[in-house]
């Protein structure tokens, strides 16, 4: 039974259809241009101009007022105690499953963010993927078939690693993963220096499990400002994974240096059934064990429908 979009959020979300929704942005202005989407968009993503005048923009207002009450907030404090507020970026966690579209979102909302605030804003991303323990580690960790889960990422590092970006640190390097080599890519660092505003997009930036997380007491999300999830229905998303393995298949994966190089030679009925067992026996249970359980620590709840377009938004009330 499928629920209604009431049903699946409970009283203390404020919930938008896409028209309703859209209203909220009427004032943001934004020039994206559909070959500046070209750009930003991932494999198969159907976002659209459309999208930024009707989700993105009406997202952006809301942010930019959390921000702006946010820094009143700091300096009516400061002021009260004496002291001045110390410079520190304003950081959106991003969290959803593999193929929900985390990555073209949070390329667009940067996009979207650096324009509205201009000269008054500098806006930077980070994904956590760089995060996850190289490949060799995890083979002698055992933990090869666990990718994704909690315990296969450094959370120690990634936690060091806020907490420092959070302090205002102008320089923090951190480490770039290759969706090719599936790995860490030893060549290649991420300079985060001193943004005024920071997106980091993960799987389980908002999951507190202290699987594998030996700062037990300290989450991704201690860090956070405001928080984003990105959700749609399981048979959804793992469609559009198959869809996306398969076009992986007949571009990526042909490349020699590609991990998944030694499937270049399937079929495509093949490759749909392997991506299906990839989804079923990894994918499908990080999502419901660790991902889709954290959806109600966010700030705000996009919901994508069968046209991987957002179709609702949830927001918590004030």
């Amino acid at each position: 039974m499928t629920l209604s979009p009431a049903a699946l959020y409970p009283d203390r979300y404020a919930l938008f259809d896409r028209d309703k929704w859209q209203t909220l942005g009427e004032d943001t202005a934004f020039h994206l241009s559909t070959e500046d989407l070209d750009g930003l968009r991932g494999l198969n993503d159907t976002t659209d101009t459309t999208d930024l005048a009707e989700i993105f923009a009406p997202l952006v207002h809301l942010i930019r007022t959390h921000r702006d009450h946010l820094t009143s907030l700091k300096t009516g404090m400061g002021n009260l105690l004496g002291t001045a507020p110390r410079k520190a970026p304003y950081i959106i966690g991003v969290a959803g499953s593999v193929a929900v579209g985390k990555s073209t979102f949070c390329r667009v909302l940067r996009q979207m963010l650096a324009q509205s605030f201009g000269t008054d804003g500098r806006v930077d991303l980070m994904c956590t993927d760089g995060f996850l323990w190289p490949l060799a580690d995890l083979e002698e960790r055992g933990l090869l078939s666990r990718k994704g889960f909690p315990e296969s990422y450094d959370r120690r590092t990634l936690l060091e690693t806020l907490e420092r970006i959070k302090d205002g640190a102008e320089r923090v390097e951190i480490p770039v993963y290759s969706h090719v080599t599936y790995d860490i890519d030893p060549d290649r660092k991420q300079i985060i220096n001193s943004p005024d505003i920071l997106i980091v997009e993960g799987l389980n930036v908002l999951e507190i499990s202290t699987t594998g997380n030996p700062a037990a007491s300290t989450h991704a999300g201690d860090y956070f400002d405001f928080t984003l999830y990105l959700d749609a229905d399981e048979t959804d998303i793992r469609t559009w994974y198959i869809h996306r393995f398969l076009t992986l298949k007949n571009s990526v994966f042909q490349t020699p240096e590609s991990y998944f190089h030694r499937y270049a030679h399937l079929n495509d009925d093949e490759a749909r059934t392997l991506a299906g067992e990839i989804w079923a026996n990894i994918n499908a249970k990080v999502l419901e064990e660790h991902v889709a359980p954290s959806r109600f620590r966010a700030d705000a709840i996009l919901r994508k429908g069968k046209g991987h377009r957002v179709e609702t938004v949830a927001v918590r009330k004030p």
